[in-house]
């Protein structure tokens, strides 16, 4: 002062000119697509740090924020496993905020498209149990707002070890072609598989079994003949095949109805005297003809 007194006061400080928080986002990956329960991975670090954040809002820039979880420690690896479930199928982005003792802050941001929603997946031809006798086309549905592929496949009985694939398509299908079932991978009961799978790896599947069918039926047995006033009776034992349509009778080797004969029974009017024979044969529904059953004749 004026007078000469002095005095000397001494305080310490730290000058601080670290960068500010380091925070990283690894997983999910930006612009990916997840489902279901979703780790939320990354690291923290800053020697003076304060605390740090995780959370999320709707869309590409959010107006509102979900905490997710935080803490107050530098940290690396799964922040969260983070339940999408209850979310609604659309775009998010996750942030990462972290503040130190200076009031330094920083964050991280990645958008992310949550999506738990199985794809669509029918087949409407050939229905379960249908008998097939020839190459088709598979008719169905494989749809999805992030539809990636469907892949066809057929296996051998109704639950296959082993499938082969059929087509794998690359765009989506809403009640058309599928693919085609040609040539026909062989006779007896075959199941065709449908999967489709979006960006978020869910995948739906659907299956049907088949009888396919290459072979005639086998010839009627028991073919007896009565005659009565002019009229040839015509009577012989029923096929068991389940694809059954019916039966052709025949005169001197040619065909006499116009239609199919529904059941083993068929009635012949004959005008001229004469000898005859006659034989009959079966059907089935893809109109595939038995070997002509024993004769007789009048």
């Amino acid at each position: 002062d004026h007078i000469g007194h002095a005095d000397t006061s001494m305080i310490g400080i730290t000058i601080e000119n670290s960068p500010a928080p380091i925070v990283l986002l690894t997983n999910p990956t930006p612009n990916s697509f997840i489902k279901d329960a979703c780790p939320i991975t990354g690291k923290v670090q800053d020697d003076d740090l304060v605390c740090w954040v995780l959370s999320y809002g709707i869309g590409a820039s959010p107006t509102g924020w979900n905490k997710i979880d935080s803490a107050d420690y530098n940290f690396e690896g799964q922040f969260a496993l983070w339940d999408t479930k209850p979310l609604e199928d659309t775009s998010y982005t996750i942030k990462l905020w972290a503040i130190d003792e200076i009031g330094r802050a920083n964050e991280t941001r990645t958008t992310i498209t949550v999506d738990n929603t199985l794809p669509l997946a029918s087949i409407i031809e050939p229905q379960h149990e249908q008998y097939i006798g020839g190459p088709i086309p598979i008719i169905g549905t494989a749809s999805d707002k992030n539809f990636v592929d469907y892949v066809l496949e057929v296996g051998e009985g109704i639950n296959p070890n082993f499938w082969v694939t059929i087509i794998t398509g690359t765009e989506g299908v809403i009640e058309d072609t599928l693919g085609q079932l040609s040539p026909l991978p062989g006779t007896g009961w075959w199941t065709v598989k449908l999967s489709v799978e979006d960006k978020a790896e869910n995948i739906s599947r659907r299956q049907v079994s088949i009888i396919i069918d290459t072979l005639p039926p086998a010839p009627p047995t028991g073919l007896a003949l009565q005659d009565s006033l002019q009229q040839i009776i015509l009577t012989w034992k029923p096929n068991t095949e389940p694809d059954l349509a019916g039966y052709n009778a025949y005169r001197q080797g040619s065909k006499i109805n116009e239609t199919t004969i529904p059941s083993p029974f068929y009635l012949d009017s004959v005008f001229v005297d004469g000898h005859y024979t006659y034989y009959v044969t079966a059907l089935d529904q893809f109109d595939l003809e038995s070997k002509p059953s024993d004769t007789v004749s009048i």
